[in-house]
């Protein structure tokens, strides 16, 4: 008598389905790849097998596999099946169950139909040869690097808010003290009382202008003089600006220069723009802060063109177009 489960396994590797004259049919199912959360592992596609006992028409399968086996007749080999048939149906109704290696195990419920188990391996095919699981566990997150310019930038109706690190802003007052150390050591820096230690919102050459040099220290007392008469006339021409100069733009569009300012900085942004023939810079309070804007413009490419035409303008490196909320 034949081995059914070897027919059947090497059969089901070319078929999808394989009949049992008066038995039932074995048909191969293909199951996608998988992911399995609970081990981390993606499985690959494989095919398992089912069993229906309505399909009892001979398709000739196992019949032709005999006769290559065996050399024999097709009349010859079909009476070897159904004999093979007779003894699983026997099996069934005495012992309740039959296996078949490899490919599943037969019972027979209270009805008296046969139902099928699938065995744990399931049944390949060429095509999927050679296919394993892969772990998929989660890499570690890598540990993210400390920057000092780094920050969450929001946009809101008044303009930008940016949100720093707590560490990465006591680095930042650290260093604002140490400047501000060396220009009290070096020289009387002008008040700059209520500034805020933010990112980096305006130029070094505005910065520069809030303190004396060490060779404007050492000039005789008469240049000391005409350099105090001169402040003071910055300082009368900062009150000038500064209650004239905040208007509301009348076009949606607008350069922003500069955000986070105290008023004394602000003022002397606006007075170094007219200074270099762009009077329509313009001082304006964003709470206790204070902006330097430019322009009014009626498109954002209008406002961009002339943006990008002023690049090479120091004041205009960090600037940006922004609009106006309605």
């Amino acid at each position: 008598m034949f081995d059914v489960s070897r027919h059947l396994r090497s059969l089901l590797l070319e078929h999808n389905c394989v009949i049992i004259p008066d038995l039932g049919g074995f048909v191969a199912q293909y199951v996608p790849a998988r992911f399995d959360a609970e081990s981390q592992k993606f499985f690959p596609p494989t095919r398992k097998v089912a069993f229906n006992a309505a399909l009892t028409m001979n398709d000739g399968l196992l019949v032709q596999s005999l006769m290559q086996v065996y050399d024999s007749t097709f009349p010859e080999m079909q009476r070897v099946v159904e004999d093979k048939v007779a003894d699983i149906k026997d099996s069934l109704f005495t012992d309740g169950a039959y296996d078949i290696p490899g490919v599943g195990r037969l019972t027979v419920n209270l009805e008296g139909s046969p139902v099928f188990e699938p065995a744990l391996d399931d049944i390949a095919s060429p095509a999927l040869y050679g296919l394993e699981y892969i772990d998929a566990a989660p890499a570690a997150k890598p540990q993210e690097a400390i920057s000092l310019t780094r920050g969450l930038v929001r946009r809101e109706a008044g303009g930008y808010v940016v949100r720093i690190n707590r560490h990465v802003a006591n680095l930042a007052a650290a260093a604002v003290a140490a400047v501000f150390c060396f220009f009290t050591w070096t020289a009387p820096a002008a008040d700059t009382t209520g500034q805020p230690a933010q990112a980096k919102l305006f130029s070094t050459e505005l910065f520069a202008t809030m303190a004396p040099t060490a060779t404007e220290e050492a000039a005789p007392q008469e240049e000391a003089v005409e350099q105090e008469s001169a402040t003071e006339e910055a300082e009368a021409a900062q009150e000038t600006t500064e209650t004239t100069v905040v208007t509301p733009e009348s076009a949606p569009y607008t350069i922003v220069l500069a955000q986070g300012l105290n008023e004394s900085l602000a003022a002397l942004l606006v007075e170094r723009l007219q200074k270099a023939g762009l009077a329509e810079g313009r001082a304006v309070a964003e709470g206790k802060y204070t902006a330097v804007r430019y322009g009014s413009f009626q498109t954002y490419d209008e406002a961009l063109r002339f943006l990008q035409a002023q690049k090479q303008h120091a004041d205009f490196a960090q600037a940006w177009v922004y609009k106006l909320p309605q």
